[in-house]
């Protein structure tokens, strides 16, 4: 990732901000879906693939919570290998309804539906609790 960075000159600061090297995403499934290691790494997958194609994407799977339960870590280098452009922030909902909806498919928790529940029949975009996190965790680079 980093010689790709290099190689499209993706590494160097912009105007006075440092340069954004890649966006770190977890996905924490729903404990009482007891989700296996291949169902999470399908769902993982599945999920890059649909929102940062044209990217080098590492994921790495671990169940270090004390509970056990397994999530993964999604890192998109900050490169477009197509447009050789810069990652632009993703719009996070639009992230974590694509979430949803593949969660849903795979028969696992979705948020959407336990909010449409919650809510009697809509969704609230507050004070809600992630089922699955498809947002950016703190530790961008």
């Amino acid at each position: 990732m980093d010689e790709t960075r290099r190689a499209y000159r993706n590494d160097t600061p912009c105007g006075d901000r440092p340069a954004r090297t890649y966006k770190h995403y977890v996905i924490s499934p729903d404990p009482g879906d007891a989700v296996s290691l291949d169902g999470l790494r399908d769902l993982a997958v599945a999920w890059a693939r649909d929102n940062f194609p044209d990217y080098e994407v590492a994921i790495v799977y671990h169940d270090d919570n004390a509970s056990r339960i397994p999530h993964a870590h999604v890192i998109v280098n900050n490169t477009n290998l197509a447009t050789e452009r810069r990652l632009q922030n993703p719009d996070p909902r639009a992230l974590k309804h694509n979430l949803q909806t593949l969660a849903k498919g795979r028969g696992l928790s979705d948020l959407d539906t336990r909010e449409r529940e919650r809510f009697g029949g809509r969704a609230s975009h507050r004070g809600r609790c992630s089922v699955y996190r498809a947002q950016p965790t703190a530790t961008e680079g």
